[in-house]
């Protein structure tokens, strides 16, 4: 079909002009260019109507966000799902939820100083091994465990609730030191059991 219009942009197949009723049209460029502002004769050409694209690719968009929603949903759940439960206890109780990645997904106190505890340390996201030594270290600097707690012949406890094997040799290498009765155990299987020094 041919029209013709008034040029206000060039392209480079095509021109954008106005036509005589005010609207704004696509004619095809022939052998000569034109020049802005010059009444131009040439093939109008089809636009494609908007949400053309969209109604095109529907079906594959909609797939595609679909798995990764899935995707995000599921590695979401296994990452916040505990596998391992720690209960450590001295005069601060604290209870950690481990995840299958080993890391610490959730710490709860279950006591005032327990709270005390935690809320001086930052325990989640870290590992296992870490999340021990960190508590450990933190409940001898908020004098949880200090020279009364050894002289007493208190005991820190640390019960591990876990079907994994599970890696804490920088703990037990920090705690080979210590001044402190202390009982690791798995399941009640006894991983470290020291005595009173």
């Amino acid at each position: 079909m041919l029209v013709s219009g008034l040029v206000l942009k060039i392209r480079r197949k095509y021109v954008i002009a106005l036509d005589s009723n005010g609207y704004v049209i696509k004619i095809k460029i022939g052998s000569l260019t034109p020049l802005i502002g010059e009444i131009y004769h040439g093939t109008f050409l089809e636009t494609k109507p908007s949400g053309y694209y969209f109604r095109k690719y529907k079906t594959p968009v909609l797939i595609i966000t679909f798995i990764i929603t899935i995707s995000l949903i599921i590695c979401s759940y296994l990452y916040y799902t505990p596998t391992t439960t720690v209960y450590i206890e001295a005069s601060a109780q604290v209870t950690l939820s481990i995840n299958r990645y080993n890391k610490v997904v959730k710490a709860i106190a279950l006591n005032s100083e327990g709270d005390k505890l935690l809320t001086s340390v930052r325990v989640k996201g870290t590992t296992l091994d870490e999340s021990l030594n960190i508590l450990y270290d933190g409940a001898i600097k908020n004098r949880i465990i200090d020279q009364y707690f050894a002289e007493a012949k208190q005991i820190y406890r640390v019960n591990i609730d876990s079907e994994a094997n599970i890696d804490i040799t920088s703990f037990l290498n920090t705690i080979k030191s210590s001044p402190y009765i202390i009982h690791i155990n798995n399941k009640g299987n006894v991983i470290y059991n020291s005595q009173y020094k």
